[in-house]
């Protein structure tokens, strides 16, 4: 009997996955001897203590769509076709068959027709709107490929925001900017444009300023635009803030 057609499109998009997303693993023992005192007083004696350390290592190789193009060798006709797909429009599209809303359950003519017109928080957001969908990747910085601190620069730059070479730094560099210039307003002010920072509360490092992790933009209707490690991609959700990662601070570049 013949395959289904359908079930050999499944099958090649199966491998293609595979092909641009491998998983490499790697582990190393390690054994290390330790003298230890046993016992108090007269019955005090050294022990050899042997403790075994197992260390996993997982590296997960991930090639963009670009990266893909270059794999497969796609002609010029066939990379702008790419390139069309991979637009805004077609989010829904692709969000819809893998059963995720980026969008948070609003309309983006929603959230563009309440904008003031000619304001520098509206073309911070009218910007962060277009990467709805976008792939997170850490340390990315657009444009179609943002971290959290990543896409918040883009948006401003976009913006024609004149701080926004300056904002070319990690969320915590964002928010100790903010900070530094008297930049702070309450959360209750949040206007859309405006910016909010996480605090990842079980990190003790201090290597970070305010143990700061997280930054979205705030684009109104209750709602704020990240680009999340835990959704893969710049994501509309509702302003959150959990005991484990609190909103700490809100600021209004100017």
């Amino acid at each position: 009997m013949a395959c289904c057609p359908f079930h050999n499109d499944r099958h090649a998009l199966r491998s293609v996955f595979h092909a641009m997303n491998e998983v490499a693993y790697d582990m190393e023992t390690e054994t290390a001897q330790t003298e230890v005192i046993v016992g108090e007083g007269e019955d005090a004696h050294v022990e050899i203590v042997e403790r075994t350390t197992l260390t996993l290592r997982i590296t997960l190789t991930s090639l963009s769509y670009p990266e893909g193009a270059d794999r497969y060798w796609f002609t010029a006709e066939e990379r702008a076709l790419l390139d069309e797909l991979m637009g805004p429009e077609f989010v829904p599209l692709f969000a819809n068959l893998l059963g995720t809303d980026p969008y948070g359950g609003i309309l983006p003519n929603t959230i563009l027709q309440s904008l003031p017109p000619n304001e520098k928080g509206s073309a911070i957001v009218q910007a962060a709107l277009t990467k709805v969908g976008c792939k997170y990747v850490w340390g990315a910085k657009g444009p179609n490929q943002f971290d959290c601190s990543g896409f918040v620069y883009w948006c401003l730059r976009e913006a024609g925001v004149p701080s926004a070479n300056s904002m070319c730094t990690s969320a915590a560099g964002q928010a100790q900017f903010c900070y530094n210039q008297g930049w702070v307003i309450s959360q209750s002010d949040l206007q859309p444009g405006d910016l909010v920072f996480w605090q990842n509360a079980a990190c003790t490092k201090g290597d970070r300023w305010n143990e700061i992790h997280h930054t979205g933009i705030y684009i109104g209707e209750g709602k704020v635009i990240e680009a999340s490690s835990s959704k893969g991609c710049v994501v509309i959700r509702n302003v959150w803030s959990s005991a484990s990662y609190p909103l700490v601070l809100c600021g209004r570049v100017m």
